[in-house]
C-alpha cells in the first residue's frame, strides 16, 4: 500500500509502503504522529468531509494551521494520498476530498487515552449513581457542569475523536454526532452516557474480584482499549496507536506486540503504532522467528529531523526472514551514553 504525504506539519515529501503492521519510531519531535495522522486523517475525511472540522479535532488548528511553513511562508498543494485515494489542498480553500477510503474504517488510539477513557468512565459512573439516589437533579447538574469544565480543561484534541471511534467500535454506529464534538462539554455527557452502557470493568488478577475502570491499573486500561478496538474493528480497518508501550513493564508490552501482528495479520488490518521503544521491534522480530509472521506483513519506519534538515525523513529498517533487524541510528547513541 503506497503512502505518500507532501507539506504536512513537518513533512516535505514521505513516500513509503504500508504493509500490516507498521512501526514509526524516532526521536521526539520527529514527525512520527504527524505521518500516522495523515493516513487517519485521510481515511476519516470520507465520513467528515470537511477537512477544517476534521483538522479541528485532530490539531486544534484549521488546515492552514497544519500546512508546512518556513520564512517564505506556507507551501502548497498539501497532499495526503494512499494508492488512489487522494486529498489535496491546492490553497487553503480549495480541495480535493475522496469519496471513499482505502480502509473500511479507521480509529486512532492517542496517548492521552487512558485519561480520556477513565475520565468518562468516572462521570459517567456518577451520572447513574446520583440519578438513582438524587430525588432532586439540581446538585447532580451543578457537580457534572463543573467536573464537566474540569474536564474540558484536561481534555485536548484529539482527545475526543478517540472516544467517539471508541464508541463507534464498540456499538457499531456513530452514536455521538460529530457537531457534538465542538462542543467539549456536551460530548463528553454524551460519551460518558453511552460508556454506561457498554458495561466497562476491570477483573483483579489476583483476587478476581470486580474493579471500577477508573481505579484500575492504567496498563491494564490501555490493554483493555488496545485489544478491544482491534477485536471488534471491521476487517480492512485502519488502526493508529500512539506509544503502546505506555504504562507496561516489558514483558505485557512483549506479549502485546505480538499479539497486535498476529490480529493484524489475521484481519487484513493496517496497524500503525508510533514509538520511542526498541522493544516493539525486538518483540516483532521474535514473531517472525516464531514463524507467526513474516518480513513482508511488518514495516519498521526509523523517522529523523535536525536543525540542518528540519522536515522530516524517513529510513526503511529491514527486517530479515530469520527474525534479526537492521540496525538503527539510535543504537550506537544509547550505547555510547550507557557505557
Amino acid at each position: 500500500m503506497k503512502f505518500y504525504v507532501k507539506n504536512w506539519r513537518c513533512i516535505e515529501e514521505v513516500n513509503i509502503e504500508l504493509s500490516r503492521a507498521n512501526i514509526f519510531m524516532g526521536k521526539n519531535s520527529t514527525g512520527k504522529s504527524s505521518l500516522a495522522y495523515a493516513a487517519y486523517f485521510l481515511s476519516k475525511l470520507t465520513e467528515w468531509k470537511d477537512p477544517n472540522s476534521l483538522a479541528q479535532q485532530l490539531f486544534a488548528t484549521s488546515l492552514d494551521g497544519i500546512i508546512r511553513r518556513d520564512i517564505a511562508g506556507p507551501h502548497y498543494p498539501q497532499v495526503i494520498q494512499v494508492d488512489k485515494t487522494l486529498f489535496e489542498a491546492k490553497t487553503k480553500e480549495d480541495f480535493t476530498i475522496p469519496t471513499t477510503s482505502p480502509w473500511k474504517d479507521s480509529y486512532l488510539l492517542p496517548s492521552g487515552r487512558v485519561s480520556a477513557l477513565k475520565y468518562s468512565q468516572l462521570l459517567s459512573d456518577y451520572i447513574s449513581k446520583s440519578i438513582e439516589t438524587t430525588p432532586s437533579m439540581r446538585p447532580l447538574l451543578i457537580f457534572t457542569g463543573a467536573l464537566t469544565e474540569l474536564m474540558k480543561a484536561l481534555t485536548i484534541p484529539p482527545l475526543l475523536l478517540f472516544i467517539y471511534d471508541w464508541v463507534k467500535v464498540h456499538t457499531g454506529k456513530a452514536l455521538i454526532e460529530k457537531k457534538e464534538l465542538g462542543n467539549t462539554g456536551t460530548a463528553l455527557l454524551r460519551a460518558s452516557t453511552l460508556l454506561s452502557l457498554l458495561e466497562l470493568h476491570y477483573i483483579d488478577y489476583f483476587t478476581n474480584l470486580e474493579i471500577p475502570l477508573h481505579q484500575a491499573p492504567d496498563g491494564f486500561i490501555d490493554i483493555l482499549i488496545i485489544k478491544s478496538t482491534i477485536d471488534k474493528a471491521p476487517e480492512g480497518s485502519l488502526i493508529v496507536i500512539e506509544e503502546p508501550e505506555n504504562f507496561k513493564n516489558p514483558l505485557l508490552l512483549i506479549d502485546l506486540t505480538k499479539e497486535i501482528v498476529h490480529k493484524a495479520i489475521e484481519k487484513h488490518l493496517t496497524i500503525i503504532m508510533t514509538t520511542h521503544n526498541d522493544l516493539l521491534v525486538r518483540a516483532i522480530a521474535k514473531a517472525i522467528e516464531e514463524g507467526t509472521a513474516t518480513p513482508s506483513d511488518i514495516a519498521i519506519y526509523y523517522l529523523e529531523r535536525s536543525k540542518e534538515n528540519p522536515w522530516t525523513k524517513t529510513r526503511r529498517i529491514a527486517v530479515y526472514e530469520d527474525g534479526t533487524v537492521e540496525e538503527y541510528p539510535d543504537t550506537e547513541g544509547v550505547i555510547t551514553k550507557l557505557f
